[in-house]
């Protein structure tokens, strides 16, 4: 596509005709449509010539497409993509001006919504005047419709580079759009040109408003600064509200999270980047209100990611905490805590267990240092109603229950571990759904499996635990051992099935996957033949699971086992092309990598479906 830019009527038929001739393509003029832009240019859009190209020419050379006009505007004028809101309209420079006289006096009479209408009207009529474009910038600023004050004073300037009023009138739009610091520039760049020369002398009048403009923003920016301060002392000292004690039901959690993000991104975008005085529609506010309702819809891996772009404070030290003693993480949440309210009381010596050389102590020495934040003899320089103070103690409570249950499980008092972590379950409405009590609940089954062998209490507990946490491995291989335990092999093969397609990167650091994968096999080659070679019937073994894995692959491409070698090209075109990583380039983290995993798979699925047609 040939793109020419040029400032005035006859330059623009001049370049096009040059053009035409160059490409010997007069019979294009009468399928080509032209259009004014309404800029003292005009631009030439392309229509249905392609076949008419090639008749002409015989060849595939692109042909010129389009003229367009484009004069340079000032500073902090927005750039227009697309045709103008005013193309298509039926010119007529005489209602133009009657349409103009019109809104004049309805702008001397303080009617600014006809004003503004009018100013409409005599634009559509004629948008090569700047002077209409300047007018209506001015009854949108009374209207306060800044945004549109922008576009419209910025158009005049586009028109008229001498037009000092539009200037003025960009100037105080983007001051009242929060754009700071580009209407100081705007203002500066006036002034600057103005004293050069470069532009006609200002009026008094308009030299009083452009001074009035510099000391509004300058009265801005000192708020702004001061309600910065604000909020960081808001943030330092955890003035917001804490988290409801009730978790929210699954809907109300994820439109909680649409509404954040669509307010953080409005704040973004409109560069705000300060707390007003309540903190609710402040960046920091939106911020946070997007942690809280990661934490709502038991995202706790997005909202660690997402904690780092919040003020240090201990606004961020209670989120940071709520998010780790719901991911289960309890010790390190309460020594979070206790740094942050107790700051001359070394966390790390409270117990001499804890000060010992291991990295991981013992469940005992858990307690210990649990019940030691618990004392009423710590220094906590917080009211006792303060929310860290308070979420620090139901940590210190649940670490203290749990650690007791876990001690109680080693000394192999399986009843009295049931117990504690049933009063750690029911210690706070809060945990009912997060992943600390999908650790409770496999901790429950551990209990009642191998200590009291009641096998149907342990899936149960299991089943609560997969339906918080679908991709707890550690519930995943419980239900599995139990399985096999029960002879029930198939059960236990799709059991690990499932856990390593809920969670496939997992590891439980001990190897126990392929250590239950060996005890199938084995399982199997029992069943099957005792006399079989131990070789024999793992290889049987594997080849049952490649053919289940195949049906598996024909599902992830969508497509039947008997579909033809075409057909599952076709499939993998159209999957490929949908979840290709370039595609979503414009998505959340968590799209990208869900993307890529998902091409990934489709990719080693047709590659291995595609050597086995072969």
């Amino acid at each position: 596509m040939t793109v020419l830019r040029v400032q005035d009527e006859p330059t623009f038929v001049e370049a096009y005709n040059e053009m035409v001739n160059e490409h010997n393509l007069v019979e294009r003029l009468a399928v080509l449509e032209l259009v004014d832009d309404g800029l003292g240019g005009a631009k030439v859009q392309k229509g249905n010539t392609q076949a008419h190209h090639k008749q002409t020419r015989g060849g595939n050379a692109a042909p010129p497409t389009k003229i367009v006009a484009r004069p340079s505007v000032c500073s902090g004028a927005p750039e227009r993509c697309g045709p103008a809101w005013w193309v298509g309209s039926t010119y007529d420079d005489e209602k133009a001006e009657k349409a103009n006289d019109e809104a004049n006096s309805a702008f001397a009479a303080k009617q600014y919504e006809l004003a503004f209408d009018k100013y409409t009207e005599a634009i559509r009529k004629n948008p090569k005047s700047h002077a209409f474009h300047a007018n209506r910038a001015a009854a949108a600023l009374k209207l306060a419709r800044y945004e549109c004050a922008v576009e419209d004073a910025s158009n005049a300037i586009a028109r008229c580079q001498e037009h000092t009023g539009a200037r003025v009138r960009l100037a105080r739009a983007l001051l009242g759009m929060g754009r700071v610091k580009a209407s100081v520039d705007c203002a500066q760049e006036l002034l600057q040109m103005s004293e050069a020369g470069d532009l006609p002398a200002l009026t008094e009048a308009q030299r009083k408003s452009t001074d009035a403009v510099l000391r509004d923003a300058e009265r801005e920016s000192t708020r702004l600064a001061r309600d910065a301060e604000a909020a960081r002392l808001r943030a330092e000292r955890g003035e917001r509200a804490p988290l409801p004690p009730l978790p929210l039901p699954p809907d109300d959690a994820a439109s909680l999270l649409l509404s954040a993000r669509e307010v953080l991104a409005a704040l973004c975008k409109g560069g705000a980047a300060t707390a007003d005085g309540g903190g609710g529609t402040s960046l920091e506010g939106a911020r946070c209100a997007e942690v809280e309702a990661l934490v709502h819809c038991r995202r706790y891996d997005d909202a660690r990611r997402a904690l780092p772009s919040l003020r240090e404070g201990l606004d961020k030290a209670y989120l940071t905490a709520e998010v780790m003693w719901r991911s289960g993480d309890l010790r390190e949440s309460a020594r979070l805590l206790a740094r942050q309210i107790a700051p001359r009381c070394d966390v790390a010596t409270m117990s001499s267990s804890t000060s010992s050389a291991s990295a991981f102590p013992s469940p005992s020495d858990d307690e210990a240092e649990a019940e030691a934040l618990l004392d009423d003899t710590l220094p906590i320089e917080l009211p006792d109603t303060h929310k860290c103070v308070a979420l620090m103690r139901k940590v210190c409570e649940l670490r203290r229950l749990v650690s007791r249950g876990d001690r109680q499980r080693e000394r192999e008092q399986f009843r009295d571990a049931l117990e504690s972590y049933a009063d750690a379950l029911a210690y706070d409405s809060s945990v009912a759904a997060t992943r600390l009590a999908a650790d409770l609940h496999h901790k429950r089954a551990t209990c009642l499996h191998v200590g009291l062998l009641r096998t149907d209490d342990a899936l149960a507990e299991l089943d609560k635990c997969t339906a918080l946490e679908p991709s707890h491995l550690g519930g995943g291989m419980l239900r599995a051992s139990i399985y096999q335990d029960q002879g029930k092999h198939q059960a236990c093969l799709l059991e690990l099935y499932r856990v390593r397609n809920s969670a496939p990167d997992a590891t439980d650091g001990s190897g126990n996957l392929s250590a239950l994968w060996e005890e199938l096999c084995a399982a199997a080659r029992r069943c099957l033949n005792e006399e079989a070679s131990a070789k024999d019937y793992h290889e049987q073994v594997k080849d049952a699971s490649r053919a289940r894995g195949e049906l598996s692959l024909y599902a992830l491409l969508e497509v039947d086992a008997a579909v033809s070698v075409k057909e599952l090209k076709k499939a993998y075109r159209r999957l490929a092309a949908k979840w290709h990583p370039d595609k979503w380039v414009k998505g959340t983290e968590t799209e990208k990598s869900e993307a890529e995993a998902k091409f990934k798979a489709i990719k080693d699925a047709y590659e291995t479906l595609l050597g086995t047609k072969k």
